[in-house]
């Protein structure tokens, strides 16, 4: 790369920015620039700095010109550097401003959980940590294209908008029946309660199956385990194998649930299998690589 060139030259010709910028008349700034990757010289000035450091115009490039005096071809060379400087100031933008949003969503997701656990009010703590959580899903669609094309490069978006909204209406769901349970508006039974909890683990299961294999390579939604995030292969694996058990899964845990008394031992089995399987594969996969 021209930017390491310059400074790799620069130092076996034990000069300083301030040194070679004299010598090429430039300001020391300028050339920082260029050993930065932040810009690019003109063709006379990669000349004027080839002739000080004692190497070739192709050897500051990296590259093999046919006509390594010609300026116009220099500059035609110069032309793509820029592009690609560009390119590479445009994916630092992208991933900075994916860090804000992802730092965001993540302090907002804490504080939801603190008052979740603080606040002695329960109906006060549901409403205000659920509305946070809402919140946070809507910020996350928000910004589904720019967490993705930061990622990846790719604007996929499509299943993700659909498991952002899966999630904003799970909450709401479950946020609507606790306040009416906890001001009495609606009774249940500890049976009818344990009921609806269960569907609901078994609809995110179910729906997890469906939504799992049409999953891209991400960051933000799916099975994020630290070997699944780094290996696109484990990721894939893992997603394909929710696809296949989920739906049966989540559909004996729904029939189980009317002959097996104890609902928390059956819930952390089933969770258990459920995560724990393709959880298995794919490190398994990863571990292999």
């Amino acid at each position: 790369m021209l930017s390491e060139n310059i400074k790799k030259y620069r130092k076996e010709q034990k000069l300083s920015q301030e040194e070679l910028a004299v010598q090429i008349h430039v300001v020391r700034q300028t050339l920082s620039k260029w050993e930065n990757n932040l810009s690019v010289p003109d063709a006379d000035q990669l000349i004027s700095l080839a002739d000080v450091l004692g190497v070739s115009v192709n050897t500051l490039l990296g590259t093999e010109l046919e006509n390594p005096d010609d300026p116009k071809d220099i500059a035609a060379e110069l032309e793509k550097a820029n592009k690609q400087i560009a390119q590479y100031a445009e994916e630092k933008r992208l991933q900075a401003e994916a860090g804000k949003v992802r730092g965001l969503i993540l302090w907002l997701t804490i504080i939801a959980i603190a008052i979740s656990h603080v606040l002695k009010n329960e109906v006060l703590a549901i409403s205000l940590s659920s509305l946070l959580l809402i919140g946070v899903l809507i910020i996350l669609y928000r910004n589904l294209s720019l967490l993705s094309v930061a990622f990846s490069g790719k604007n996929e978006t499509g299943s993700f908008k659909v498991v952002t909204l899966f999630n904003i209406l799970l909450i709401t769901l479950i946020a609507v029946f606790g306040v009416l349970v906890k001001t009495e508006v609606i009774k249940v039974t500890d049976n009818q309660e344990e009921l609806f909890a269960a569907s609901l683990v078994s609809v995110v299961i179910v729906f997890s199956g469906i939504i799992s294999p049409r999953l891209p390579y991400n960051r933000h939604t799916g099975l994020r385990l630290p070997w699944t995030v780094q290996n696109e292969g484990a990721w894939n694996i893992a997603h394909r194998v929710l696809g296949i058990i989920s739906i049966p899964l989540g559909l004996a845990y729904m029939s189980l649930t009317f002959f097996i008394s104890n609902m928390e031992a059956l819930t952390l089995v089933v969770v258990a299998i459920w995560i724990g399987v393709p959880g298995l594969i794919s490190f398994l996969y990863a571990y292999r690589k």
